[in-house]
């Protein structure tokens, strides 16, 4: 679902950027210009339901990976209620998401016994989180300024800003599958250990 979502905001930035060339010299094409309209439209007509589906697998698959490493090791964690809760509350999520996401990582490492890898995947985390907030707040900076500003060129200054939260959001998307590849990968070898320490307690 992630790559999916890459794939579209690429295909977005792109498309941003052709609109941005057509307004560039002459904004008040946005009335005229069929193909902004029609852009604009198919753009968010995918985008909606798209991000609804991607987040809503995203968090189902981030509480089962918390609530799957508390088992391993709860102390001094959030509750896994908070893995889902913690990106609906406002100030909360901007710390619970990265906090859990750390520890998930972590408390992984921890139990494998390989801490040396703590150090990358902790700046790996911390880039994916940084980006995400930063393209996320970009991109209501722009609905709430398109809702106060509907000049043509006020529309064009919201493009390129558009563009600069999708050229962000892309990346926060490539750090984020690299996180599940990793992690996916520590939970299948956190696995292994635990089938070979039972073979070894029979």
């Amino acid at each position: 679902m992630f790559r999916l979502m890459f794939i579209f905001y690429v295909l977005s930035m792109f498309t941003t950027m052709y609109m941005i060339t057509i307004l560039h010299d002459s904004p008040a094409l946005i009335y005229s210009d069929r193909r902004i309209l029609v852009l604009e439209a198919a753009t968010g007509f995918i985008n909606i339901p798209l991000s609804i589906v991607t987040i809503l697998f995203f968090i189902q698959w981030f509480h089962a990976c918390y609530k799957t490493v508390l088992k391993l090791n709860s102390s001094s964690s959030p509750a896994a209620g908070w893995a889902v809760g913690g990106w609906f509350i406002p100030l909360a999520n901007l710390v619970f998401p990265y906090v859990i996401m750390k520890k998930i990582l972590s408390l992984n490492l921890q139990f494998l016994v390989r801490k040396p890898a703590g150090n990358k995947t902790a700046g790996l985390v911390l880039a994916w989180w940084l980006l995400y907030v930063a393209g996320t707040y970009c991109s209501l900076a722009v609905e709430v300024w398109k809702l106060f500003k509907r000049t043509p060129n006020a529309y064009l200054v919201s493009l390129k800003a558009d563009f600069i939260s999708l050229f962000l959001l892309i990346i926060s998307i490539y750090f984020v599958l690299r996180i599940i590849y990793i992690v996916s990968r520590m939970e299948s070898l956190v696995a292994e250990k635990i089938n070979m320490a039972d073979h070894i307690e029979v």
